[in-house]
């Protein structure tokens, strides 16, 4: 798991949150204010790494899923079955 947050930072501050429970998922929302340009690209470096690995294991889950197999296409002969 990557952390982006390690507290308490320096001009680094949580201003809200919250969560929803949307059937069986939840999403938690999370707003913070940071002072500090190179800290605010530290945090989006680790949400990128974190986004990337997400669509990797979406990416390695679908190529081990089989592929269907295709049924030829029906015959326009009549008696043909």
């Amino acid at each position: 798991m990557i952390h982006i947050w390690e507290a308490p930072q320096e001009g680094v501050r949580l201003k809200s949150y919250s969560g929803t429970l949307r059937g069986a998922k939840t999403v938690l929302r999370i707003e913070i204010e940071i002072d500090d340009p190179r800290q605010l690209g530290y945090m989006l470096a680790e949400l990128m790494q974190l986004d990337a690995a997400q669509k990797a294991e979406v990416k390695k889950a679908a190529a081990k899923k089989p592929k269907q197999l295709r049924l030829p296409a029906p015959s326009d002969r009549e008696g043909d079955f």
